[in-house]
C-alpha cells in the first residue's frame, strides 16, 4: 500500500511539472501589439472595426506577402496596405521584392515606423532596425542618422549600418531609464497637400528626453519626397535629463533641449512614389492605434489616405503577420484549445492508472529459477509420459524396443526375411544363460498385454534388463 501511495505522489508531481513546462510564457501585464486582434493601447482593432462600419473593405493579412496574389477578393491594384515597423517577425528578401512589385502595379502602403517614439512592444522580440532598413532600401529609400549631408551610392551601406548601430544603442539606453512615461506630442502639416485636407493637428506619443530627431529620410535614386508633417521645436518638453553615462557624448542622440539647437530634423511624415503606387512613411508608429485614432485629426488623415489610394473596389490590408498574428500557427489559440486540455488530462489519468496497476515494479520479487540438472529433466519427462500414457502402452513399447535391440545385436542390421520379434525369440531360446523361468515370464507378460490385462511395469523392466545382460 505504501508503494502505491509513493507511486501516486510521484505521478502527480511529474504531471504538475509537465503542465508547468508546457504553459506558454505570459507576461504579468499583456503587451499590446499593433495588429487587428489587439484591444490594447497599440492595437489596431478599433481602426479595422471603424472602417468595417463605414463600408470600407478590409482584410487582415496573416501570411507572407506572396499570398496577396492568391486572395480572390483583392483586386490587382487600388488597394492600401497598413504596416507598422519594425517587424516583430522579419520579412525575407523574396517577400520584400514581391511587396515592391505589388506596390508598383498601382497599390499603396502606409509605413508607420517607430523611429521617434518608443512603444513597449519594440523591445519584445522585434526584428530591430534590420527590417526597416531592408524594406525601405528595397523600395528605394532610407533613414540616415549621421552628420554627413551628402549621400552617394558608395556610402549607402555605411550610413545604413551606422543608423542601425546608433539606433540599437538608443534602444539599450532607453531600457535603462526607469520611470519615464509617454506623453502626447502634436504634429502639424507642412504643406497644403490633398492628403492634409481638413487636417490641422495630429497627435501621437513620445518619451520626453528620449526623442531622437537626428535621422533624416532620403531617397536612394534622387526621387522627389513630399514632406507632410513636422514637429515644432517649441512643443517638445524636456522634463528629464539624460545622464551622460547612459549615452556617450559621441552618439547622435540628444535630449529635446539639445535637439532644438543641433541636427534637428522636424519632418516626421513623407509621401513617396513607388512605380505606379504611392507610399506614406511616418517616423511615429502610434498614429492610428486605439489611444490615438480618435485624437485630433488622426482619423481624418486616415480617411484622406484611403480616399486618395483605395478605389471603389479596393481593400485596406492590415499587415498582421509581421506583428505576430499568423494563420500558420497561433500559440495562444493552440494552448487555449479545449481539445489539447482534454487530451492532456486523458493521458495523465491513463498514465496514473498504469503506474498504480499490477506491474512488475510493484509486485513481490520472484526467486530466481534454479538450473535444471539432467536427472531432473529426465524425471520431469518421465513423469509427463507416465501421466499421459497407460501402463499397457508403456509395456508394449518396452518389449518392442527390447526386441529391436536384440535383433540388431545379432548381425548389426535388420533381417528382411524375419521380423525383429522372431529373431529376438530365436536368440532368447537358444541362449543357455537365460533360465527357463525368465523365458516363461516374458511370454506370460506378452499374453497378458494381448488380453489388455494390467502388468507390473517395474517387474517387466527388471526382466528385460536381466535378459539383455544374458544375451551379451
Amino acid at each position: 500500500m505504501r508503494d502505491h501511495g509513493m507511486t501516486l505522489l510521484g505521478g502527480l508531481l511529474s504531471l504538475l511539472i509537465l503542465i508547468a513546462l508546457m504553459q506558454p510564457d505570459k507576461p504579468s501585464i499583456p503587451l499590446s501589439k499593433p495588429h487587428t486582434m489587439d484591444h490594447g493601447n497599440h492595437g489596431l482593432f478599433a481602426m479595422k472595426r471603424w472602417l468595417d462600419e463605414n463600408q470600407v473593405n478590409t482584410y487582415s493579412l496573416r501570411r507572407r506577402y506572396q499570398y496577396l496574389g492568391k486572395i480572390e477578393e483583392l483586386t490587382e491594384n487600388g488597394n492600401l496596405m497598413i504596416s507598422t515597423l519594425p517587424f516583430i517577425y522579419g520579412a525575407n528578401v523574396n517577400e520584400i521584392k514581391y511587396l515592391k512589385n505589388w506596390i508598383e502595379k498601382g497599390n499603396s502602403i502606409v509605413l508607420m515606423n517607430a523611429m521617434v517614439d518608443s512603444p513597449k512592444w519594440l523591445s519584445n522580440g522585434s526584428d530591430a532596425e534590420s527590417s526597416v532598413n531592408d524594406l525601405l532600401k528595397e523600395l528605394g529609400y532610407q533613414y540616415v542618422c549621421n552628420d554627413d549631408d551628402t549621400t552617394t551610392d558608395s556610402n549607402v551601406e555605411k550610413t545604413s549600418q551606422s543608423s542601425l548601430n546608433i539606433r540599437e544603442k538608443f534602444r539599450q539606453a532607453q531600457k535603462t531609464i526607469v520611470g519615464l512615461k509617454e506623453i502626447p506630442i502634436d504634429l502639424y502639416p507642412q504643406s497644403n497637400h490633398p492628403v492634409m485636407a481638413d487636417v490641422f493637428r495630429i497627435e501621437s506619443r513620445y518619451v520626453p528626453s528620449m526623442i531622437d530627431l537626428s535621422c533624416r529620410f532620403e531617397s536612394l535614386q534622387s526621387r522627389f519626397i513630399q514632406p507632410l508633417l513636422e514637429i515644432k521645436p517649441d512643443t517638445l518638453k524636456d522634463d528629464n535629463v539624460i545622464d551622460k553615462n547612459i549615452i556617450p557624448q559621441g552618439d547622435k542622440f540628444r535630449s529635446s533641449r539639445r535637439a532644438t539647437q543641433l541636427n534637428f530634423n522636424s519632418t516626421v511624415m513623407w509621401q513617396v512614389r513607388i512605380g505606379d503606387g504611392m507610399g506614406w512613411v511616418f517616423s511615429f508608429s502610434d498614429i492610428f492605434s486605439h489611444r490615438t485614432l480618435a485624437k485630433a485629426d488622426n482619423n481624418q488623415l486616415l480617411l484622406n489616405m484611403i480616399n486618395l489610394s483605395v478605389k471603389s473596389y479596393g481593400t485596406v490590408i492590415f499587415d498582421d503577420l509581421h506583428q505576430g498574428l499568423s494563420d500558420l500557427y497561433d500559440p495562444d489559440a493552440f494552448f487555449s484549445d479545449d481539445r489539447l486540455h482534454n487530451t492532456l488530462w486523458f493521458l495523465g489519468a491513463f498514465w496514473l492508472l498504469y503506474l498504480l496497476g499490477h506491474i512488475n515494479r510493484l509486485t513481490k520479487p520472484k526467486n530466481a529459477q534454479p538450473i535444471i540438472s539432467s536427472t531432473q529433466f529426465i524425471q520431469a519427462t518421465a513423469g509427463y509420459y507416465a501421466r499421459r500414457l497407460s501402463s499397457q502402452t508403456v509395456a508394449k513399447n518396452l518389449i518392442r524396443y527390447f526386441f529391436n535391440d536384440i535383433s540388431l545385436q545379432k548381425s548389426g542390421k535388420n533381417d528382411t526375411t524375419q521380423s525383429n520379434s522372431e529373431l529376438a525369440w530365436i536368440r532368447i531360446e537358444n541362449c543357455s544363460a537365460i533360465p527357463e523361468e525368465d523365458v516363461t515370464e516374458l511370454k506370460n507378460s506378452i499374453n497378458r498385454l494381448d488380453n489388455n490385462h494390467k502388468i507390473d511395469l517395474i517387474r517387466l523392466h527388471q526382466l528385460l534388463i536381466h535378459l539383455k545382460k544374458a544375451l551379451k
